[in-house]
């Protein structure tokens, strides 16, 4: 039930949400794990398309372009308290559903 709001508000629609489903995009794993991955994949990275000259148009930048708050690190660390989180919430949600079954 929660993994398709992670989903649609983790990316392109993310910046484009209503106010009250701004957590959503804060907490959502996705968008952390992507960031994190394509950072790793595409920072440092020289690509033939930078060499030519931007009076060409064919200047490319991913890393800039994708414009992200984060760095590697710190999407990996929100990830791993996103995820830490989304356990400890369903723990303790079986043991309130424990207790009323007894």
């Amino acid at each position: 039930m929660l993994v398709l709001p992670f989903m649609l508000l983790s990316g392109f629609f993310g910046s484009k949400v209503v106010w009250f489903l701004r957590p959503i995009y804060g907490i959502s794993f996705f968008r952390y794990a992507y960031q994190a991955m394509f950072l790793n994949e595409y920072d440092g990275l020289l690509l033939e398309c930078m060499e030519i000259p931007k009076e060409k148009m064919g200047y490319c930048d991913p890393v800039g372009d994708f414009d992200s708050p984060q760095n590697v690190k710190e999407s990996l660390f929100r990830l791993m308290l996103s995820t830490i989180g989304c356990l400890a919430l369903s723990y303790l949600l079986m043991r309130v559903l424990v207790k009323q079954g007894k």
